[in-house]
């Protein structure tokens, strides 16, 4: 990194007396700012890797989808029974 290369120079033209402190304390800030920008697209790398991965899984999935559910042999028992309706009383 830029940043770490420029505190290590700075450091020791400070330790010679050549560059006042305010000098090398600006450059371990922007230091610190370079290593957190490092975290950030770091993270940002992890959450377009994830999104990626989930992507490819769905993908898979279209490609190969699950086999259609089987209803089991028999009548339903929540439905009405076609075969033996129930009269109805036709006056209110």
């Amino acid at each position: 990194m830029a940043a770490k290369v420029k505190l290590n120079r700075l450091d020791k033209l400070k330790a010679n007396g050549i560059v006042p402190a305010e000098d090398l304390e600006q450059a371990q800030i922007e230091l610190q700012a370079a290593e957190a920008q490092v975290m950030i697209r770091q993270a940002e790398m992890k959450e377009i890797a994830v999104k990626l991965n989930y992507a490819r899984k769905r993908l898979e999935e279209a490609k190969n989808p699950p086999p259609p559910a089987v209803r089991p042999a028999g009548p339903n028992p929540f439905r009405a029974n076609p075969a033996n309706p129930k009269p109805v009383d036709p006056s209110p």
